[in-house]
């Protein structure tokens, strides 16, 4: 559900907005085999898309790993908005159609 502290002394939020102010693309996986993140569930989730991390459907985790090296290894797709946008590319099939598409961004 995307689920990080987003409250009090451990909050993530500050820090996650700093680095992505920098430039850097933070994205988010589940780490469950038949499911996917909805960033519209808890407010926690809502927080972390306003500040503009970026929920990878149902992608595992280890999958969204080597995807991002396969992405930002091709330089003219590095940056922000074009790495987000080749993460959430299906290429090979690392997303399940067959969960529907009524919460994607």
């Amino acid at each position: 559900m995307g689920h990080v502290i987003s409250e009090g002394k451990n909050n993530w939020i500050p820090k996650l907005r700093e680095v992505i102010k920098k430039g850097l693309f933070v994205c988010a996986a589940p780490q469950t085999l038949y499911g996917r993140l909805d960033s519209y569930v808890y407010s926690p989730g809502r927080k972390l898309q306003k500040i503009g991390v970026v929920f990878l459907k149902d992608i595992l985790p280890e999958t969204a790993l080597v995807k991002l090296g396969w992405v930002l290894a091709h330089k003219n797709w590095r940056g922000s908005v074009a790495t987000a946008q080749k993460m959430l590319e299906n290429v090979a099939g690392e997303f399940n159609d067959k969960l529907g598409n009524e919460f994607l961004n």
